[in-house]
């Protein structure tokens, strides 16, 4: 393609993203699928340089704003490409606009301008800088001192990880396989099951993936598994299982002699997690639509509750970018209560001397330390563990977090994606 016809398809795909609700990534997917003539190059180019708009959007909105222009992916194109790509010049850029076949029309005056205007040095704001909202903005730097490290890294490309099944192989026999399908991987610093790799690769055609053998997993998602210290004579109960994720990474720890119940109130996401256990090669998960109804009538406690609750999902930006579009402050305070419901619900499932397990992907204390303040305070029968000393039972390596109450991990100090969690045992 030449380079019109891509930057076409840029403006053309950067308006199917923005109107559909679905998570960006899977409109890419989609869009590529109905458009196989495209080719591998042209489709590297066209995928990086839409996650470059999403990634930069705050600063490309306002110099279009600063501009007296209505935003559109047609502008949000032309100011991307003459601010934050490097491989084109000024002249190219404009000879792309030719209004040929399968190139955009000629810029405007108006357009020319903007373009003008992308390509000077221009002073943002402290928010738009960092592309964070305003409101989200303030919370997170009144809560972190080094609040603009973090930020960067959570406008990085993050690597891709994968979890062995240690069902199934070694890290170092997973390493080897992996490498025979020249995916070149490095072991992980913290999690004992982790392999990551720098390079994109296609799942569907990874015999590995395919033969159960690796799980795609952030490395501070796979924590919250290992750290759930769960043992096959536990009673295990996944409470937000979603999808499944640490559902199958528990079961693949604790063997085929021990059972999960993973449970959810939405049944879509409930539905995906046999399909997965059974290419793990694992039959110890119990699905359960989760009601009221169902635990009155059950009564039953578990050794161990997972909560891994919905979120605001501030901590995986590296990896899902247009989260931070879509979230407003009236979404966080609906969260945050919505946490606070599923505890109350759940802490009745632990038994005494169970643990009841809390976990998010966001780096907000209001969705964290905050909620495990009001929850502990409530119920003085809940002590929490000594992450640190839990650490060292199970993965017997240094601890990696400051705090000793809690698992913080975050991308500009752990290179993983922003998770917290605690544990908090029943006397």
């Amino acid at each position: 393609m030449r380079l019109g016809a891509r930057i076409q398809t840029v403006i053309d795909l950067l308006n199917e993203v923005t109107k559909d609700s679905n998570p960006y990534d899977k409109t890419v997917t989609a869009f590529f699928r109905d458009k196989r003539y495209i080719g591998s190059k042209d489709r590297r180019y066209i995928s990086s340089s839409i996650w470059g708009i999403i990634r930069n959007q705050a600063k490309i909105d306002y110099i279009i704003s600063s501009c007296k222009l209505t935003k559109s992916s047609r502008l949000r194109a032309i100011t991307y490409f003459a601010k934050f790509d490097d491989t084109i010049t000024d002249e190219e850029l404009i000879s792309a606009f030719s209004g040929e076949q399968y190139c955009p029309t000629e810029m405007s005056e108006a357009e020319i301008n903007l373009k003008i205007t992308a390509s000077s040095d221009i002073s943002f704001p402290e928010h738009v800088l960092y592309e964070c909202p305003e409101w989200l903005f303030n919370k997170i730097k009144n809560q972190y001192s080094d609040y603009d490290l973090l930020l960067n890294a959570l406008n990085q490309e993050a690597e891709l990880c994968f979890r062995i099944n240690p069902h199934l192989i070694n890290i170092e026999e997973a390493q080897k396989k992996l490498k025979d399908e020249d995916i070149q991987t490095n072991i992980g610093k913290y999690s004992p099951l982790c392999l990551s790799s720098e390079k994109r690769a296609n799942l569907n055609a990874c015999k590995a993936y395919k033969e159960g053998l690796i799980e795609v997993q952030d490395e501070g998602s796979q924590l919250i598994a290992i750290l759930a210290d769960c043992k096959k004579e536990h009673t295990i109960m996944d409470y937000c299982a979603g999808g499944g994720g640490k559902s199958i990474a528990i079961a693949s720890i604790i063997g085929t002699d021990g059972e999960i119940v993973a449970s959810d109130n939405n049944l879509p996401r409930l539905n995906k997690i046999t399909p997965r256990a059974n290419r793990n090669h694992l039959n110890n998960i119990v699905t359960l639509m989760a009601n009221k109804s169902w635990r009155q009538s059950h009564g039953l406690l578990f050794d161990r509750v997972l909560l891994d609750v919905p979120c605001t999902g501030t901590g995986t930006w590296r990896r899902s970018p247009d989260a931070r579009l879509k979230n407003d402050e009236g979404f966080f305070e609906k969260t945050v209560i919505k946490q606070q419901h599923i505890l109350e619900e759940a802490y009745q499932l632990v038994k005494p001397g169970g643990r009841l397990i809390y976990s998010t992907c966001s780096i907000l204390e209001e969705e964290n330390q905050k909620q495990i303040e009001v929850f502990l305070r409530k119920y003085p029968e809940f002590k929490l563990v000594n992450m640190k000393s839990l650490w060292k039972e199970v993965i017997n390596t240094p601890y990696p977090c400051e705090d000793e109450r809690y698992m913080a991990m975050l991308p500009h100090l752990h290179q993983s994606d922003g998770f917290f969690m605690a544990v908090m045992e029943r006397m």
